[in-house]
């Protein structure tokens, strides 16, 4: 048969089959198309048409298989000449676009986000190709109608995978070519929200419920529009309207939930989101393999955990109670198989805003904090961005020098253990507060105070935060700033690392959103957390979170490491560079007392002489505070006290619900709430006071600089403070700390606040001081030492913590050195005497007759963790797992051992004397290795134990053999080691046992020895049964863990 009778059959089985199929008779068409196929071969057209046919019958796996095989066909056929066969490719593009539009709840490539994203950006791929196809003929294929479908379809899809300008010039056409659809409009205003363009979302929303008035979609957007302008009670009227008209509205029940909760109305909060949870779980359970259903039942899930943390709480009874909840849905989360929230993961804060208010508790947050990034991080691994120049030269030491002699350079040459840089410090700091706002007044100094000879400084803001007389200021003294866009956290993550800082400054993680995600990327060699929220980060990625040896209590000897994620870096002075919020000339301007008692409605002198004032916001006011107030006011009768109010009267309400009931009549009846007050307002109030009281567990920060610039006393109960002392802090900075101000119980601070009160005498003796001594307080400006040996050289060292140790043991070091580690290696090199270890194992009365001695050589324990290498010293878990060996001894002989982080070689020399089998011990750093050799011939056992580097993950065909036993001894420091350690450990392990729950024994185990640092052990455990390991857990949290591998 001739090529143009195949042609014209081919033609007309289409157009039978096409007949047949758009009369019903889909079966028909299919059977007459798939027999003509017999005898043709396969074309475009019928292809095409077999495609729709299987899409009629909802058959859509077979559809979208014809689909692509059209596609197939159309770029077979090249240029596309004939406008047949360009209308053709049109349609094949076209309708295969709308069979993924319309089968993406129940299609398998959206069961996580990246593949969603694939999906929907072959939506509008194909999309995209059909609209050029239809502008290159020339020839109308869709009426305005649907192309204006298609147009918001498309921007749908883009604003889904996070490009919002894109999105926006698609929903601009689908509005042009259709004026009247209220879809668009509702989505050109999500998208303006995701760029930040607040005043054209208002715009947009104020047009579309012009068009649509009863849309409960758009009154929502609405809502939110106005919110993003402060407008919050008018957004509050759009809110409630949608809900009546839409009841099961999940987005408008979290916005209404929001508003409750930053309005201090925990109670309605929680209804709201308790019903959003109620809706988002029949929504799940119907679908569970739906993403989205998914992602917003977890959202809300998440939300509703953070969101039962009032601002103000009743009793104690209730903080256990809330605490106890909030820890439990924590837990929760964190250990449910295949979390997921929303890509947009700004939906999920709620009101809970990331467990901020869990502060105020005056609990240790660690493990919350901890568990809650856990959370995100399980649910967002893009979170998780290491810049390319923090993963290529993280863990180098660096010494930073602009100019450099010759001699210089030549000494630095002979120290190949550190990198000698010869530009600036290139220091980054970031924060969505550079303003006047208590972070930026307590940063703005800092940043504005090092040196351009040492330091290049960049600002990282936002695009659309608020600016204002403090942001120009360090704009304008710093040498570059950058504006993230907050939406998009990927896209600030490449912005950042690009930079390619050496230090990034977070002036607080935990208040801001968007800097709360970015917090997770490791983004410069080191990471600092400012104390402008002063609580842990709980992740892992910053290293060293700020703080002062003047913060710390004198009388406890305790290490407040175990409050932080991070490595707690203590400075000398108070660590800020505060301007003098008022000037000495202007204090008497501001000591009118009498003015400002009558300008704020307070009593007159004359009725009561004693002022107190409490000038923070009221979620810090613990109920334990309660009593002491009573028995303050109670002993002083001529007193009453001033507590300023803020922003949120539901909290004013709160607390005067609690005091009338707990504090007796003639005490309340003294308790004056004044509003929220100019700064100026302010410092008069604190000059016109007679004693400030700093409520616990978190006391004033910002309130305290201003309060000592007038010279009021501040009454600080030190034990109760569970964060920063830094009211102690401050006094400590002045030299006046064994004054009146500073109690160390419940007695103490009632007894103090009295005397200061009662007693002229004392409250002047220290106002004096005050005023003769807060100029310390103020533009404290950095030691010599600190701005220049501790910022200009980076190392894994912590210089606070060296210094100490040297002054200790009496090292000297040179004036003028630069690099204080490398000083303290020079002097311990001479001292031995203090680097040697001695292990007995089965020691009798007769501590010579120990079965086994083990000599060993290394750094003191005191000073090892400081060095640049962790393996050159011992850590306590090493101490319990040798223990541990000694006393299974037996289950060691006969089997072969491999040790990794090896570190001074303890547990694998003792393993040789327990096996007559290989023993293998290593380490990734080449002078721990260097040190495991000596160690090895140091105890006579170099023939039988082999020492080599091993980098977990690395290289690890290079080791042919498999063992029986893997021992690791506190490896574990970071995160991101964790996986490579167990795909090691699996790799090692010799394989075939049985299951420890079908009763086998098992015939290889990794022992490893754990104990709490900057990784938590569910981390670990999640993480060994993602490998196939099943576990055997100690006593305690501390202690060996024996993992074996599943059969």
């Amino acid at each position: 048969m001739t090529h143009c009778c195949w042609w014209l059959l081919k033609r007309v089985a289409c157009r039978v089959a096409c007949r047949y199929g758009y009369q019903g008779e889909v079966l028909a068409a299919i059977a007459l198309l798939e027999s003509e196929s017999r005898d043709s071969p396969w074309s475009v057209p019928k292809l095409y048409f077999l495609a729709q046919a299987y899409r009629k019958l909802k058959q859509v796996d077979i559809s979208v298989q014809y689909f692509q095989q059209a596609l197939f066909g159309v770029a077979a056929e090249g240029n596309l000449g004939d406008l047949s066969s360009r209308a053709y490719a049109f349609w094949v593009h076209f309708e295969y676009a709308e069979v993924l539009a319309n089968d993406m709840d129940t299609s398998r490539l959206m069961q996580n986000w990246t593949s969603a994203d694939s999906y929907k950006q072959e939506i509008v791929e194909h999309y995209e190709k059909a609209l050029r196809l239809e502008s290159a003929m020339g020839t109308v294929q869709l009426t305005d109608l649907s192309r204006a479908r298609t147009h918001n379809t498309i921007g749908l899809m883009l604003l889904d995978v996070g490009d919002a300008r894109a999105a926006i010039r698609h929903f601009e056409v689908s509005i042009a070519l259709n004026a009247t659809a209220v879809e668009p409009y509702g989505n050109i205003v999500l998208a303006m929200h995701q760029v930040g363009d607040v005043p054209a979302a208002v715009e947009w929303s104020f047009t579309a419920l012009a068009i649509a008035p009863n849309e409960s979609a758009v009154l929502h957007n609405t809502g939110v529009s106005l919110e993003m302008l402060g407008r919050n009670d008018e957004a509050l009227v759009y809110w409630k309207r949608a809900n009546e008209l839409n009841p099961d509205g999940l987005e408008t029940l979290c916005s209404l939930a929001g508003y409750y909760g930053s309005s201090g109305d925990t109670e309605g909060a929680v209804g709201y989101l308790e019903m959003a949870e109620t809706i988002a779980r029949h929504a799940f359970e119907s679908n569970p393999q739906h993403l989205d259903s998914r992602a917003q039942y977890n959202s809300i899930r998440l939300q509703l955990a953070t969101a039962q943390l009032p601002m103000l709480y009743q009793s104690t009874q209730e903080i256990l109670k809330v605490r106890k909840k909030f820890e439990a849905s924590l837990k929760e989360l964190s250990s449910q198989a295949g979390f997921v929230l929303p890509k947009a993961l700004s939906t999920t804060i709620g009101p809970g805003s990331m467990g901020y208010y869990a502060i105020y508790q005056g609990f240790n947050d660690v493990e919350v904090r901890a568990k809650l990034s856990e959370i995100y991080l399980k649910a967002a691994p893009f979170l998780v961005f290491t810049a390319p120049h923090v993963a290529r030269d993280r863990h180098k030491c660096y010494r930073f020098r602009p100019v450099i002699s010759v001699a210089e350079d030549q000494t630095h040459a002979d120290q190949p253990d550190v990198v000698v840089l010869k530009r600036r410090v290139r220091v980054g700091f970031h924060s969505a507060f550079m303003r006047h706002h208590s972070v930026g007044l307590l940063t703005q100094g800092v940043i504005m105070g090092l040196s351009p000879q040492h330091f290049e400084v960049v600002v990282i803001l936002y695009e659309h935060q608020v600016q204002d007389e403090v942001t120009h200021r360090v704009l304008v003294a710093v040498e570059n700033a950058i504006f993230l866009d907050g939406s998009d956290i990927q896209r600030a993550q490449q912005q950042v690392a690009a930079l390619e800082l050496d230090i990034l400054v977070f002036t607080e993680i935990g208040m801001d959103i968007s800097t709360y995600f970015l917090a997770f990327s490791r983004l410069a060699l080191r990471t600092v957390v400012f104390w402008g929220h002063a609580t842990t980060s709980g992740m892992t990625s910053p290293d060293y979170f700020v703080s002062s040896r003047l913060f710390q209590n004198p009388r406890d000897d305790s290490d407040d490491q175990g409050r932080y994620s991070e490595c707690v870096y203590h400075m000398q002075h108070l660590t800020t560079y505060f301007t003098p919020p008022v000037l000495p000339s202007e204090l008497a301007l501001l000591r009118n007392a009498d003015a400002t008692r009558k300008l704020l409605d307070l009593p007159s002198a004359q009725s009561m002489s004693v002022m107190f004032l409490i000038p923070q916001t009221l979620y810090k006011l613990h109920p334990d505070f309660d009593d002491l107030l009573g028995c303050i006011l109670d002993r002083v009768p001529k007193s009453f006290l001033v507590v300023t109010t803020g922003n949120t009267p539901v909290l004013v309400e709160q607390i005067k619900q609690r005091w009338r009931r707990v504090l007796p009549p003639h005490v309340y009846r003294r308790v004056y709430f004044v509003r929220r007050l100019e700064t100026t307002e302010f410092l008069a109030l604190a000059a016109a006071a007679h004693v400030v009281l700093d409520p616990f567990p978190v006391g004033g920060g910002r309130s305290s600089f201003e309060v000592f610039a007038v010279g009021t006393p501040i009454v600080a109960h030190v034990p109760r403070t569970s964060i920063l002392q830094l009211t102690l802090g401050m006094y400590r900075a002045m030299g006046i700390e064994d004054e009146a101000g500073v109690a160390f119980s419940d007695d103490e601070y009632v007894e103090k606040a009295v005397a200061l009160a009662t007693n002229h005498t004392t409250r002047q003796n220290l106002r004096r001081r005050i005023l003769a001594n807060n100029h310390r307080l103020y533009e404290d400006q950095m030691s010599d030492s600190e701005s220049d040996g501790e910022q200009l050289t980076l190392s894994s060292a912590t210089l606070a913590a060296l210094q100490e140790f040297a002054i200790e043991r009496g090292i000297a070091v040179e004036e003028e050195a630069t690099d204080v580690r490398m000083e303290i290696q020079k002097a311990l090199d001479i001292e031995p005497k203090e680097d040697s270890f001695v292990f007995k194992f089965g020691e009798t009365d007769d501590a010579e007759d120990a079965e086994i001695t083990i000599r060993l050589n290394g750094l003191r324990r005191d000073i090892g963790q400081t060095l640049q290498s962790t393996g050159l010293t011992l850590w306590r878990a090493g101490d319990f797992l040798s223990d541990y060996m000694y006393a299974n001894r037996a289950t060691f002989a006969g089997k072969s051992v491999v040790e990794l982080g090896s570190g001074l070689g303890l547990c694998g020399i003792l393993a040789s004397y327990l096996t007559d089998k290989r023993v293998v011990i290593t380490d990734g750093d080449d002078d721990t290795v260097e040190l495991l050799v000596a160690n090895c011939k140091l105890n006579g056992v170099a023939d039988k134990v082999e020492c080599r580097k091993l980098l977990w993950g690395v290289d690890l065909e290079q080791i042919q053999h498999k063992f029986d036993i893997v021992l690791g001894a506190d490896i574990i420091y970071e995160q991101e080691h964790v996986v490579s350690l167990f795909q090691t450990a699996r790799y090692l392990l010799r394989p075939g046992h049985t299951s420890v729950e079908d009763g086998g024994q098992a015939a290889s185990v990794f022992l490893l020895a754990y104990t709490k640092r900057n990784v938590s052990i569910d981390y670990v455990l999640d993480t060994a049964t993602s490998f196939g390991f099943e576990w055997e857990e100690p006593t305690t949290d501390e202690g060996v863990y024996t993992y074996r591998l599943k059969q």
